[in-house]
């Protein structure tokens, strides 16, 4: 899900991660927040801009803030980078969230009575002697 670029600003003025955080370059102008938001999803900042030379491969707690329309402000304990930004992304998983909403769907009566069968088979002398002698 794309929330926006320069022209529309990104929907975030901030965004928390809790844990380790990993970050990927995925080119000279881009890097990738990835890690587990304070509400427990699963999230992918990118940002695209200025990269700072001396960002780590991997950060604790960090946050992200946008200062203005083109500039974020990334902390990570006493550290403090800023990056000038022409476009972000932010991706959330929602899949967790979604499945707790939506309850899965019973399995048919029929298919619930064959395995039923089926196991129940297994466990005779007869299908233990069929499944070994192989």
């Amino acid at each position: 899900m794309r929330l926006g670029s320069l022209r529309q600003p990104c929907g975030i003025a901030r965004m928390t991660y809790t844990g380790s955080v990993e970050c990927r370059s995925s080119g000279p102008r881009c890097m990738t927040f990835v890690g587990r938001t304070s509400a427990g999803e699963s999230a992918y900042l990118s940002l695209v801009g200025q990269v700072p030379e001396d960002l780590p491969a991997r950060l604790d707690a960090a946050s992200v803030d946008r200062i203005d329309a083109g500039h974020y402000r990334i902390a990570a304990g006493e550290r403090i980078w800023t990056m000038s930004v022409s476009r972000c992304d932010l991706h959330c998983d929602l899949g967790e969230r979604f499945y707790r909403a939506v309850p899965p769907r019973r399995a048919p009566l029929s298919r619930r009575i064959l395995w039923r069968l089926v196991l129940a088979a297994a466990r005779t002398p007869i299908a233990g002697w069929w499944l070994t002698r192989r």
